[in-house]
């Protein structure tokens, strides 16, 4: 179970990441004055950019810690024998 929450940590790390790297490098700024295709691409690509940021924070930050509390309430193994 400890790794677990390291794990969720980690891989919550990379989204944040490659949020930041989908935001920053694929949607970039948006157009002065963008074609209605180019705008519905620049919504499609901050979207999964939004995704990717939130499904990150919210495995690093809250599932991560739950899951050490969650740790903590067990019982160690040898009292529960």
């Amino acid at each position: 179970m400890r790794t677990h929450g390291v794990m969720a940590f980690v891989v919550g790390l990379v989204l944040i990441l490659a949020g930041i790297f989908w935001g920053s490098f694929v949607a970039g700024t948006p157009y002065p004055e963008p074609t209605p295709s180019q705008q519905t691409n620049y919504q499609m690509h901050m979207a999964i950019t939004e995704r990717l940021l939130l499904v990150g924070g919210f495995m690093s930050f809250v599932l991560a810690p739950l899951l050490r509390v969650f740790r903590r309430w067990q019982l160690p193994k040898d009292k529960a024998q």
